[in-house]
């Protein structure tokens, strides 16, 4: 195919096989090219938001022997047992999110006490699903 009409057709054919301007192609998102969650940059933003605050989970108030701000949330929460509930035993069982009582409580649990976090409503939906993944994911300090 020689003349004026193949260079387009070439670029079209390229445009439609790698599904360009297709509306339900890959949408753009903060964890990078491998889809990890990332405590620093997916997780931690909603406990500083929601969580870390003030007569909360800041570590001036450090609400349950827990504070949740930058740099703490990490080694307070995961893998540590919770001094107030038996089962689950651990704020977070990296690998295992229906075990960890910090899911359980995002999710307003039957038997976890009150739903978390208290006074500004319960997280979006999304925002819980960032926490469950991380978890799922082993709860890695990344």
């Amino acid at each position: 195919m020689k003349g004026r009409y193949a260079r387009p057709l070439i670029l079209a054919a390229l445009f439609l096989a790698t599904g360009c301007g297709d509306e339900g192609g890959p949408t753009q998102s903060n964890k990078g090219t491998d889809d990890t969650i990332s405590l620093a940059a997916d997780v931690q933003p909603i406990f500083t938001a929601r969580c870390a605050v003030a007569d909360c989970h800041d570590s001036a108030t450090d609400a349950g022997g827990l504070s949740l701000e930058t740099g703490m949330s990490h080694a307070e929460l995961v893998g540590v047992e919770s001094p107030t509930y038996d089962d689950p035993a651990l704020r977070v069982d990296p690998g295992n999110p229906a075990g960890s009582l910090l899911l359980l409580k995002l999710e307003g649990a039957d038997g976890v006490g009150s739903r978390m976090p208290l006074g500004g409503g319960a997280l979006a939906d999304d925002e819980i699903a960032l926490v469950e993944t991380w978890i799922a994911d082993g709860a890695e300090d990344n």
